[in-house]
């Protein structure tokens, strides 16, 4: 089904989606939030008024909206791809980006670029399942890492320099932040890791 690839077909989804979400769950959330909610004496405010001010709605939908932008591809190209790059040392780009934030992020044509004309790395598909709930808990929890078509190109130049100097360059980085003894390395939990076609 190559349909779901088009940008307007996973637009429209998103938005039956939030519709769906806001149906179903938006009553339940306004009567809850009502129900926690208590307002102290204002004498300056007319609250026979305001009693019907939707605002518990309001809420509802920028809560909707904010997870839509941040699942978006295009949050995703302009916010988290440039910290990735930054972090290490080079350009990293990809063609399109699906972002399931409690469960898997899949990313298509992956690129990362140091110096040169030629990419360090190539990926036709980079796709990723992994528990949030977990890592939130000190495990990082990784159910499926796959990798589809990889080439990895390391050029070196004729004073000696490479393309992958920048990113060996940036690891070697000593740390800012001192590291606490008694803190305990993160866990790892990888099940499945795959590479196709490489």
């Amino acid at each position: 089904l190559n349909i779901v690839h088009y940008v307007s077909v996973r637009a429209l989804c998103a938005l039956l989606t939030a519709l769906s979400l806001s149906f179903i769950f938006g009553r339940r959330f306004i009567e809850a939030s009502q129900k926690n909610f208590t307002a102290g004496p204002r004498p300056f405010l007319d609250h026979q008024n305001k009693k019907s001010t939707p605002t518990m709605g309001g809420l509802f939908i920028l809560l909707v909206i904010g997870y839509l932008v941040a699942t978006s591809s295009a949050f995703f190209k302009g916010v988290i791809l440039p910290r990735a790059s930054q972090a290490v040392g080079g350009e990293v780009t990809v063609a399109e980006a699906s972002i399931r934030p409690f469960s898997q992020v899949t990313l298509r044509h992956l690129t990362v670029k140091t110096t040169g004309a030629e990419p360090l790395l190539q990926a036709e598909e980079v796709r990723l399942r992994y528990s949030l709930f977990s890592i939130l808990g000190g495990t990082l929890q990784a159910d499926e890492v796959t990798i589809t078509s990889p080439t990895v190109q390391v050029i070196e130049n004729a004073d000696g320099s490479s393309n992958l100097d920048p990113l060996l360059k940036h690891e070697a980085q000593p740390a800012t932040q001192s590291v606490p003894a008694s803190s305990r390395p993160p866990k790892i939990d990888l099940k499945n890791f795959a590479l196709k076609n490489a």
